[in-house]
């Protein structure tokens, strides 16, 4: 949610692009009550993304309040980075991201947001 840009799904990946202001996007609460779990998230910064600019992955267990996962990947960053937390517990889990991008030609790419079965890893 934010009031320009994009955040769409373009190429099987999220694509987020400048507007400036840092845009929200939230899952739906996933059931995790019956197991721990892995949640991991890649981000590729395209080219021209400023330092300035970021994603942030966080995990809210329960209602509670968000937890950042991993460090923020920002702007300037080569290849593709990987958030990852693992042995999640609780009942409900819902993912936050936020993401500021602030050009109109820079994006960042989000592909395989999981969430899987921490026992099986």
């Amino acid at each position: 949610m934010r009031s320009s840009g994009r955040f769409e799904v373009g190429g099987g990946r999220l694509m987020i692009n400048g507007a400036g202001e840092e845009g929200v996007f939230e899952t739906a609460e996933i059931n995790i009550s019956s197991r721990a779990v892995r949640v991991s998230l890649e981000v590729q910064a395209g080219v021209g993304v400023d330092s300035g600019d970021y994603v942030r992955l966080y995990q809210i267990i329960d209602g509670g309040q968000p937890v950042l996962i991993g460090e923020p990947i920002k702007g300037k960053t080569a290849g593709t980075q990987v958030l990852t937390e693992t042995n999640i517990t609780g009942s409900k889990l819902k993912l936050r991201i936020e993401s500021k991008v602030t050009a109109s030609d820079e994006f960042f790419y989000l592909d395989n947001l999981r969430v899987e079965d921490g026992e099986r890893l």
